[in-house]
């Protein structure tokens, strides 16, 4: 499941329902997928963090440099990345500029299974919105994002689905962006930031 954040051709991977997360959930994330983060996926920080932390559902691993804090051009931050049992930190070397953000992670559980996947945050960041635009997904979902430009973004969608997720891939990005879907069985929203266009 894949997606574009190129603006006016963004693509996006919908799975709704219960149902359909377990068919499509990677064996991976069943038991050590990341359960929370701080700054939460899709914060909007009026000052910088000093550590970002992600907290997985069991001990993990660092599998080689997949795990980076990226800026808003899709580079590298220099900072420290460490694993210790259920959490990964990652401790920037100097303080955040203002910016979009996105910290990736490539771990291994221990189990031996691959873990990935991706938040995003902004720093003290204006939220230009753009013009609304209609997305193309995976299942086909009536379904539109509320600004053609980087930042705090929304999906709007027509599904009967409940509960799921939305993942963004993009050329920049390392491993796969996840936005939570929630809905009331007739419409479903996803919030989050998207850190960069292309």
């Amino acid at each position: 499941m894949h997606a574009s954040l190129r603006p006016g051709r963004v693509l996006a991977a919908v799975v709704l329902s219960a149902a359909a997360l377990m068919a499509a959930a990677p064996a991976a994330s069943a038991h050590a997928g990341i359960e929370s983060s701080s700054p939460r996926n899709g914060a909007q920080l009026r000052s910088a963090p000093t550590v970002v932390t992600l907290t997985f559902g069991e001990t993990v691993k660092l599998d080689g440099t997949g795990s980076r804090l990226l800026d808003g051009t899709g580079t590298a931050v220099p900072a420290t990345v460490k694993a210790r049992g259920q959490k990964v930190t990652f401790t920037p070397k100097t303080p955040l500029a203002s910016g979009r953000y996105a910290a990736t992670w490539h771990l291994i559980s221990t189990d031996g299974d691959a873990v990935e996947g991706a938040i995003s945050f902004t720093v003290a960041q204006p939220n230009a919105r753009g013009q609304a635009q209609t997305v193309t997904t995976t299942p086909a979902i009536p379904t539109t994002l509320n600004g053609n430009l980087p930042g705090s973004r929304t999906l709007a969608m027509l599904a009967k689905g409940v509960t799921g997720d939305v993942e963004w891939t993009s050329a920049k990005l390392p491993e796969a962006l996840t936005w939570t879907v929630t809905g009331n069985g007739k419409r479903a929203r996803a919030t989050g930031v998207l850190p960069w266009p292309g």
